[in-house]
């Protein structure tokens, strides 16, 4: 595919097979601080990935909504630790194959050993930026992204430069997340506005409407939407916690924005106390709602 060599793009079933899973890399855009930063946090909580309960649900049920047939090439897009890629290659079988791109090494790491412990041999990851991809145009079944959708700059731009490596009539499934979801998330951003920070997680893709127009003016047909409404109570501890880690995820990124350590320690001051006015007897409701959304690509 692409540059990656005849290894990938040959046509023989029996080299795909029978090479173990390798971790190529391409352009990972390092010379761009927000690339490079989420490279860097992903690494960082790639060890703690799999503790992060609604991954794992959430990427099997992304996967059981495409329609994946035996020997589909599937490319998995922030394939993160293997979740939905594994998934994906259990419908597609020893004659399908999967490339999966991450920007973090660390997640690549990970999801190689999950591939290898499970035996598929069928498999290429790739470390790369998945906005700048060395892969052939028109020459994937499926297309796959579990949980990473919100963080591409771009986002009409960005579903629209997927749907070129998919074949005509070819599937995608992504799924992102409510406006309303994660509410640690929701309670920095109110506490940043009292300051006078803006900062953008969710809301490209906050709503059904909103998923289904970036997909269609993508130029996918047949997008269809579904919506998961879930969530738990999570306790002040929690709470706390969260602040410690969201604050520097590179969407907010409130370490650099503020203009001192003492400002910082007020817009935490701020969500804590915006958090204990949400608190009830089982905790702090933490919606974790999430969208489906799936298309095609139109058949030429």
């Amino acid at each position: 595919m692409g540059d990656t060599g005849s290894q990938s793009g040959e046509s023989s079933e029996s080299s795909e097979i029978e090479e173990p899973a390798s971790i190529r890399v391409a352009d990972v855009s390092a010379n761009l601080p927000f690339k490079r930063d989420m490279a860097e946090w992903y690494s960082e909580l790639a060890p703690v990935y799999h503790n992060v309960g609604w991954h794992e649900p959430a990427a099997n049920k992304l996967v059981e909504g495409v329609e994946i047939k035996e020997g589909d090439k599937i490319l998995d897009i922030a394939t993160g630790t293997g979740l939905a890629g594994i998934a994906a290659l259990e419908r597609a079988g020893e004659s399908g194959h999967l490339v999966g791109v991450d920007i973090s090494l660390e997640m690549l790491k990970l999801a190689l050993q999950a591939f290898e412990e499970r035996g598929f041999r069928n498999v290429e990851l790739v470390l790369a930026d998945a906005q700048k991809m060395d892969l052939t145009e028109n020459s994937f079944d499926v297309v796959i992204c579990a949980s990473a959708l919100v963080f591409f700059p771009d986002l009409p731009w960005t579903v629209a430069y997927w749907k070129k490596f998919l074949i005509p009539g070819g599937r995608i499934a992504v799924h992102s997340f409510s406006e309303n979801s994660h509410v640690a998330v929701k309670l920095i951003q109110k506490a940043a506005a009292e300051f006078g920070f803006k900062t953008t997680f969710a809301e490209p893709t906050g709503t059904i409407q909103k998923c289904q127009k970036l997909f269609e003016d993508a130029g996918f047909t047949s997008v269809v939407v579904t919506e998961d409404v879930g969530g738990r109570y999570v306790s002040m501890e929690h709470i706390e916690d969260s602040w410690d880690w969201m604050c520097c995820h590179p969407m907010i990124q409130l370490t650099s924005l503020v203009e001192s350590e003492s400002q910082l320690d007020s817009i935490r001051e701020v969500y804590i106390r915006f958090a204990k006015e949400l608190l009830e007897e089982k905790g702090i409701w933490d919606n974790n709602t999430m969208f489906y959304i799936y298309g095609q690509k139109p058949v030429e």
